[in-house]
């Protein structure tokens, strides 16, 4: 079961559903922007694996690109380095989602390396615009370069990245 949003932490009856999801055996993902968990620390008790989503690492970029309030990236992180040790204690896995678009791509390296040193999962793709694919990204020089870099990453196991290469090919290639 795969529960996602919006953002799912905001449902009044979210420890409702994964508990009951618990119950009934499903194995659960929970894949949240991190900023509520910790008024909703009951639902890590039921889920097999967290995503938690970051685009950039850099503060003003991220909270511009998300539109969030001033500070909400330093929480996340914050979030995500106390929740991912929380799940690595428990043995279960913990990814980071990270969405590339022209003004974060210089940005993803650093959450790759943040993934790499907390042995999270790193997870990518490219942004959609109006539910569309964003095919001039395949034009943007910096862009093609940490494709190439993710790819590499994948091909040499620096890191955990989360898919195949045919997979990955696809969704940052278009192909």
């Amino acid at each position: 079961l795969y529960l996602t949003g919006g953002e799912p932490l905001v449902r009044a009856d979210i420890e409702e559903i994964t508990r009951a999801a618990r119950e009934l055996r499903f194995s659960t993902i929970l894949h949240t922007n991190g900023t509520l968990l910790d008024r909703r620390e009951k639902v890590l008790d039921d889920i097999q694996s967290l995503v938690i989503s970051l685009d950039s690492m850099n503060e003003g970029r991220f909270d511009s690109v998300t539109q969030s309030a001033p500070g909400t990236t330093h929480r996340i992180l914050d979030h995500i380095v106390r929740y991912g040790r929380r799940m690595r204690e428990t043995s279960r896995p913990m990814t980071i989602n990270c969405v590339i678009d022209q003004r974060t791509v210089d940005d993803v390296y650093e959450v790759m390396e943040f993934c790499r040193k907390h042995d999270f999962i790193f997870s990518c793709c490219s942004a959609l615009k109006n539910d569309l694919t964003q095919y001039q990204l395949l034009a943007h020089a910096p862009y093609q370069r940490l494709v190439e870099h993710i790819l590499e990453s994948k091909r040499k196991k620096r890191m955990k990245i989360n898919g195949s290469l045919e997979e990955l090919e696809y969704i940052l290639r278009f192909k």
